[in-house]
């Protein structure tokens, strides 16, 4: 019974953070649309531009591109070769998990290393624009990173103590 409450509370959790992903996403996008055609309206209606729209879209560029490959790791639609269907079908699981543990500890690997990049940025004071820090522009990184390997972690774990099905009995 405990066992089930707590499947529940990571239930909720987990959902709770797939809403939150997919809203970052679209306002990440629409904030970049808007600032991107704000921008060619400015210059070409105008002929005036706003400094800081280029470098903070370079920024949203950056966390789209992170949020998107949460998600679509979260979704399992991301980059991956699959080798598995080569294999015998009670391999593949095995396989299947191996795979994603070898990925969840690369993205860890990075992770880790890129806490080390925020943290020289937040020493060395630099400005990606207007008075907003580079170090706050880059916490995508570790953040989007962590959040891909705990998921690769977390299929891992799918992958090896899920039941096995009817095919993989035979």
């Amino acid at each position: 019974m405990r066992l089930n409450k707590k499947h529940r509370s990571l239930t909720h959790f987990l959902v709770l953070l797939a809403r939150i992903e997919d809203a970052l996403l679209i306002i990440t996008m629409l904030a970049l649309l808007i600032l991107a055609s704000a921008q060619v309206l400015l210059r070409n209606v105008f002929d005036v531009g706003v400094p800081w729209i280029s470098p903070l879209s370079n920024v949203l560029v950056l966390w789209l591109a992170f949020l998107a490959s949460g998600i679509a790791t979260r979704e399992r639609n991301h980059l991956a070769i699959d080798l598995r269907h080569y294999f015998p079908i009670y391999l593949q699981r095995i396989s299947g998990g191996l795979v994603d543990i070898v990925a969840g500890a690369v993205c860890g690997f990075v992770a880790w290393h890129s806490v080390e990049l925020i943290r020289y940025e937040f020493e060395d004071g630099l400005l990606a624009f207007a008075s907003v820090p580079m170090w706050l522009t880059e916490m995508i990184i570790p953040l989007g990173f962590a959040l891909m390997a705990i998921r690769f972690a977390m299929s891992a774990v799918q992958h090896c103590f899920s039941q096995p099905n009817s095919e993989e009995r035979t």
